[in-house]
C-alpha cells in the first residue's frame, strides 16, 4: 500500500478511537524498530512530521534517531514537546516525570498541547476504570493497563478543560485506545 493510503487509514482509525473513547481498534503495523511495536510506528508515521516536535521516555538516543530518520520530526524537551512517546519497557517513575511537565495548552491555545504516545505490555497489570465523557453514551467499563498514579495526575492536568493532555494507547496486538483530555476516568472497585 501506498505511504499516503497507509498514514489516512491510520488516521481515520485513530480519529474513529478519539471519537469513541473506549472503543479499540486494530492499526496495521508498518516497519519494526527496535524499542517499539510496529503499530506504534503506523501512528508515529501518521502524526509526525517536520512541523512537530517530540521526546521519548527513557534515554532512547538510538530509537529518538530513527524516529526523525522515519519522521522528519525535531526532538525537544518534556515540557515543549508536541508529542511524548512511551515505550512499553518505560517505568512509571518516568511517565510520570514527563507528564508531570508536558504541556496543556492555554485558554486561547487550548491546542497547544501535548499527546502521549504509550505502549502497554500485556504483562502490564491492568486496572478497571468506568470512562465517563463526550463521545460515551453512558459510561464504558474496562480494564486498562494504566496506573492509578498515572491517572490521578493525567485527571489534575486536565483539570481546565479545555487545557489537558490526550493519550493513546497501543497494546501489542496492534490495538489503539484513544482517551482524549474530555475522557474522565474513575477507578471501579471489582
Amino acid at each position: 500500500m501506498e505511504m499516503t493510503h497507509f498514514t489516512q487509514q491510520t488516521f481515520r482509525t485513530l480519529m474513529d478511537c478519539f471519537a469513541r473513547p473506549g472503543k479499540k481498534e486494530a492499526v496495521q503495523p508498518l516497519h519494526a524498530v527496535d524499542g517499539l511495536y510496529a503499530e506504534t510506528l503506523s501512528v508515529l508515521m501518521t502524526l509526525l512530521d517536520g512541523e512537530v516536535s517530540f521526546q521519548t521516555v527513557g534515554e532512547e538516543e538510538r530509537l529518538q534517531r530513527e524516529l526523525r530518520a522515519w519522521t522528519g520530526a525535531k526532538m525537544n524537551e518534556f515540557g515543549a514537546a508536541d508529542f511524548i512517546i512511551v515505550p512499553a519497557q518505560a517505568k512509571e517513575e518516568q511517565v510520570l516525570e514527563a507528564l508531570a511537565v508536558a504541556k496543556i495548552g492555554n485558554l486561547i491555545d487550548p491546542q497547544q498541547s501535548a499527546t502521549f504516545v504509550m505502549e502497554v505490555a500485556q504483562d502490564q497489570r491492568k486496572t478497571v476504570y468506568a470512562l465517563t465523557g463526550p463521545g460515551i453514551q453512558h459510561q464504558e467499563v474496562m480494564e486498562i493497563a494504566l496506573s492509578p498514579n498515572i491517572v490521578q495526575l493525567r485527571a489534575k492536568r486536565n483539570r481546565e478543560f479545555p487545557l489537558g493532555v490526550d493519550l493513546i494507547l497501543i497494546d501489542q496486538a496492534g490495538k489503539v485506545l484513544a482517551l482524549p483530555r474530555t475522557t474522565m476516568m474513575k477507578e471501579v472497585n471489582n
